[in-house]
């Protein structure tokens, strides 16, 4: 401990009234060369008279005091300028400055008014006379004031000296950077700080957000004194979109306790840290990157990428192996691990690596990076890369610039509208091919800018849309082939330069909602495979988002609990499934034990046939799960098994089931599940036990 500081507190105590200083309550004194008569007043402090050669007096409505007995009663001391005729007064960290015949004040550095009476300090009979209430309380002294008796009464604070120790620790500046666009709050003070923190919700909206820092043992004394405004509170405002003002203090002497309380126009995530050089705690509010997917838009592969301030960032190509390199500057990832990667296999992107990159040649040492690096397929030509920034989102366009005449959307489970943009004066042509299930649309060459020459759509509604250029020297041939089951009709005008089509589709699977539970992530990142070191969270990330494609392309409807790595707690996983009120709930784990020759499949459910509220079958979905998956791996059987207290089977509404799709501690099992052939086929295990299960419920 550098030093121990006495820290200043106001304890009222109260005040007992006194007689007249005089017995007429007047005196004549000579006042800027004039003879003045004075009314005269009481003081006391802390409930003692006090008498001097040169009563207080009123004057302008208020109560001037001789200074002397500022200083022998208040523990100030005193520094008068003759020739300035300005007066010093000091006590602890207060420095106040007088001049006399002037209505403003120098309080700490600061310029002040003394009153809005036009009060000034005085020189009457050649002594120095002050403004008793400003001073009083600019030093912490509580002023009263007595009509009746006509007695001023001041209460002087109580020193207290705070427990200190060789643990307790001072902080002595607080200061705010802006680094990369957001703010970092710099806490100097003798080592590291121990805190507690706690956040300020107001849902309402009506108060700013705050985040609260308490430090604990902590002396609150700053090295510039002059920046504290009243109670010794330091408040700095600032104009940023993130944050509003800071305010530190003394909070409590005990338990000794420094608070911090940050207003935040944006609550935003933060870092915090220690830097052992400059003895600072650093709380940075940082740019997350908050999510990183492969998805389609109007049919073309993206790779969509979400965070705080998703707009700085660099884009780098490389070769050998072909991959595409995007730099998210000043970011860090919002996943408990430092690195994640997950396959896409689509048209372009074969996979996606993300991780927080340690600068290079091309940025600065301290510079904070999140890379995200696209590993392409194996092919010569790729269409150029597009970048668009849409809110918090950075959607990396794969396939070259997006459609402008052309649109495919889903506008409800069931319901997909297909549209052709055409220039003024265009007709389009539409008939369908029973045969074939295609609808085949004619449209003049002059009138259609046509934007490709072929899509391979393949989801629940459309095979693929194939563009026949040489139909005619005059007219395009679009060729649509739908799915089985699906209808249209023609929902724009016949004269409007648009073509829309309505697809429904009447396959009961759209009536379905599959949630698709991806077990672990983020922090967790579940078993450890011994020789690959593979994380159980990264591939049944991966075989569940080869079941989600299998399911769509069949025309289900999905939800993912986690589609990157991510942690979701348990609950929140259940409640996601119920929210949306899913038909089935499937969870996806893998084994792992210390025996490493056991293998197999098993399927682990809650056993609702012992609760008599529950009137779920999950052991025909577990069994029906167990069957077709061993039938279609060739896996082991290990069985299923009841578990009446895992949190997502239990708290689910609609069936459930936990499955564990093979045994990361033994070899040969770790060895298939880190190939994508056996991670596919696991997936479609999965998703013919689904289909086997619609199959089994619509017989009952």
């Amino acid at each position: 401990m550098r030093r121990i500081v006495s820290i200043l507190f106001v304890l009222l105590i109260l005040c007992t009234t006194i007689s007249f200083a005089n017995e007429n309550g007047y005196i004549t004194m000579t006042m800027d060369n004039e003879e003045v008569k004075f009314s005269t007043v009481s003081l006391t402090i802390d409930n003692e008279l006090i008498t001097s050669d040169v009563p207080p007096v009123i004057y302008n409505e208020r109560t001037l005091v001789p200074l002397r007995i500022i200083a022998e009663n208040l523990g100030a001391n005193l520094n008068w300028n003759g020739k300035t005729k300005e007066v010093l007064i000091m006590s602890g960290s207060n420095k106040i400055i007088l001049s006399i015949d002037s209505e403003n004040a120098v309080v700490n550095g600061n310029e002040k008014l003394l009153d809005d009476h036009g009060t000034t300090a005085k020189l009457i009979d050649n002594r120095t006379m002050v403004p008793l209430r400003f001073v009083a309380e600019e030093l912490g002294v509580d002023v009263k004031w007595n009509g009746e008796t006509r007695t001023v009464a001041l209460t002087k604070p109580v020193i207290i000296t705070p427990k200190v120790d060789e643990d307790t620790n001072v902080v002595h500046e607080i200061k705010v950077n802006m680094v990369n666009g957001f703010p970092e709050v710099r806490v100097k003070a003798d080592k590291e700080l121990k805190y507690n923190v706690f956040e300020l919700i107001d849902r309402d909206k009506i108060l700013p957000d705050r985040l609260v820092f308490d430090f604990q043992n902590t002396l609150f004394y700053l090295e510039n004194q002059g920046i504290l405004g009243e109670n010794k509170t330091l408040s700095l405002g600032f104009e940023n979109s993130i944050l509003n003002e800071l305010r530190a203090s003394q909070f409590s002497i005990d338990p000794l306790t420094t608070r911090l309380v940050l207003e935040m126009s944006e609550t935003l995530d933060y870092k915090v840290s220690f830097d052992e050089d400059t003895k600072e705690m650093i709380i940075r509010f940082v740019n997350i990157v908050r999510s990183v997917k492969a998805s389609y838009q109007n049919t073309k592969e993206v790779i969509i990428i979400e965070g705080d301030n998703i707009d700085n960032y660099n884009v780098i190509r490389l070769s050998n192996p072909e991959r595409l390199v995007v730099d998210i500057k000043g970011a860090y990832l919002y996943t408990g691990d430092k690195e994640f990667n997950f396959n896409v296999d689509g048209n372009v992107a074969k996979r996606v690596r993300v991780a927080e990159f340690e600068p290079d040649h091309h940025y600065e040492p301290d510079d904070k990076i999140v890379r995200i690096v696209i590993d392409l397929q194996d092919r010569e030509e790729f269409e150029e890369f597009k970048f668009e920034v849409e809110g918090n989102r950075l959607i990396v366009h794969l396939e070259g610039e997006p459609f402008s005449y052309f649109n495919y959307e889903e506008v409800s489970w069931i319901t997909s509208e297909l549209l052709f943009r055409g220039r003024p004066g265009v007709r389009f042509e539409v008939d369908k091919d029973i045969k074939s299930n295609t609808i085949n649309i004619i449209v003049p060459k002059s009138r259609m800018n046509m934007e490709f020459s072929n899509i391979a759509i393949d989801d629940h509604l459309i095979k693929n849309i194939v563009v026949d250029e040489e139909y005619d020297d005059k007219n395009y041939m679009i060729k649509v082939e739908l799915n089985n089951q699906v209808s249209h009709r023609v929902i724009s005008p016949s004269r409007g330069r648009n073509l829309v089509l309505e697809l429904n589709t009447n396959t009961s699977q759209r009536e379905k909602l599959i949630a698709i539970d991806i077990g672990h992530g983020g922090r967790d990142p579940g078993a450890i495979s011994r020789i690959k070191n593979m994380k159980e969270s990264d591939i049944i990330l991966d075989v569940g988002h080869r079941l989600n494609r299998l399911l769509l392309n069949a025309g289900f409807r999905t939800i993912m609990t986690r589609e990157d790595d991510t942690f979701i707690p348990l609950f929140e996983r259940a409640e996601i499934a119920n929210a949306v009120n899913a038909d089935l709930f499937i969870s996806i784990h893998a084994n792992s034990v210390v025996n490493p020759l056991i293998h197999g499949v098993e399927n682990l459910f809650y056993p609702s046939e012992r609760n008599p509220e529950d009137n779920r079958n999950n052991r025909k979905l577990a069994e029906i799960f167990q069957r077709v998956m061993v039938d279609y791996l060739g896996a082991h059987d290990r069985g299923i098994f009841a578990r009446p207290n895992l949190v997502v089977t239990r708290e689910t509404e609609m069936p459930a089931i936990i499955t564990e799709i093979g045994y990361l501690s033994n070899p040969a099992e770790e060895a298939k599940l880190a190939t994508d052939e056996y991670r596919q086929r696991v997936a479609e295990s999965l998703f013919n036990s689904i289909l086997a299960y619609f199959q089994a419920m619509e017989l009952n």
